[in-house]
Parts: structure tokens; C-alpha cells; sequence
């Protein structure tokens, strides 16, 4: 950096010189060599930043460890699938069952269960008594005449509470 500013104090002082002197010849020859060491000091740091860059590109060499085909690899991992013991403190195979196995029913066992639980969650032990019971608790539904009912097909537009457009009104 400092031969530089030499360099550039140098032709400033030569060029002021040479306008008094009104040499053109020897203005162009400085010129020339100031250019030519310029463009040679130009090129040798272009040389350093390519050769830096081109480390910075390849990756870092990691070292590679190659082991030897001929000597004998340890043994491949086991892999063992543990079970947990029963009750008793053995462990039992996939294919036996642990759980008792269950009396199979008759239809009659099962109406009888069904029909006992039925009394004591609803109060009554069979379904036909609830249906034989008129149901007071539905109003009954007043039947229109055939001539004020409107047709199925009658489609309409939403109209608000107050008989606007509904959803078409304008804001």
C-alpha cells in the first residue's frame, strides 16, 4: 500500500513537472512503466485471491480411516426380543392363552340377563310394555287440507326477520 502512494505521489509530481517542462516523450514513457507496475502488481495479487479461493472451495480433507478386509470384524449385533413374565414368574409362548376362556351361553341365559338388567336401569323387563302404552307426551299433529299445503318443489328466497332480501340486500 505505501509503494503504491509513492508511486502515485511520483507520477503526480512527474506529470506537474512535465507539463512545465512540456515533454510529452517522456510523460507517455512514465506512463507506460507506471501502467506496466501497476498491472504486474494487479496480476500478483489476482494470482494470491484465486489460489485462496480455490482453498476455501474444496472441502476440508478429513482424514479416512480404510480397515484391512483380511482381519476378522467383530460379531454382527444380536437383537433379542425379551417377554414379560406372567403372573406366575414364567414367561409364556405367543400361542398360549393366558385368559380362561369363557362359558358359552345359551339364548335363553342371554334374554334372561338382558331382560333383568333392562328392569333395573328402565323399570320394566320387556320392550312390548313400553309400546303398549299410548304416548302422551308427543303433541299431536294438526293435519292441514291438501289445498293450503305448498308443493315440494317451490323454491324461495331467504327473507330477514324484518321482510328484507335476506342475504341479497345491498349495504
Amino acid at each position: 500500500m505505501v509503494n503504491q502512494l509513492e508511486l502515485h505521489k511520483k507520477y503526480r509530481a512527474f506529470v506537474k513537472t512535465s507539463y512545465t517542462l512540456s515533454s510529452e516523450m517522456e510523460l507517455s514513457k512514465f506512463q507506460k512503466l507506471f501502467t506496466k507496475e501497476i498491472d504486474r502488481r494487479l496480476e500478483k495479487k489476482l494470482k494470491i485471491t484465486q489460489k485462496e479461493s480455490r482453498k476455501s472451495k474444496s472441502p476440508p480433507k478429513v482424514p479416512i480411516v480404510i480397515q484391512d478386509d483380511s482381519l476378522p470384524t467383530g460379531p454382527p449385533p444380536q437383537i433379542r426380543i425379551l417377554k414379560r413374565p406372567t403372573s406366575n414368574g414364567v414367561v409364556s409362548s405367543p400361542n398360549s392363552t393366558s385368559r380362561p376362556a369363557l362359558p358359552v351361553k345359551s339364548l335363553a341365559q342371554r334374554e334372561a340377563e338382558y331382560a333383568e338388567a333392562r328392569k333395573r336401569i328402565l323399570g320394566s323387563a320387556s320392550p312390548e310394555e313400553e309400546q303398549e302404552k299410548p304416548i302422551l307426551d308427543r303433541p299431536t299433529r294438526i293435519s292441514q287440507p291438501e289445498d293450503s299445503r305448498q308443493p315440494n318443489n317451490v323454491i324461495r328466497q331467504p327473507l330477514g326477520p324484518d321482510g328484507s332480501q335476506g342475504f341479497k340486500q345491498r349495504r
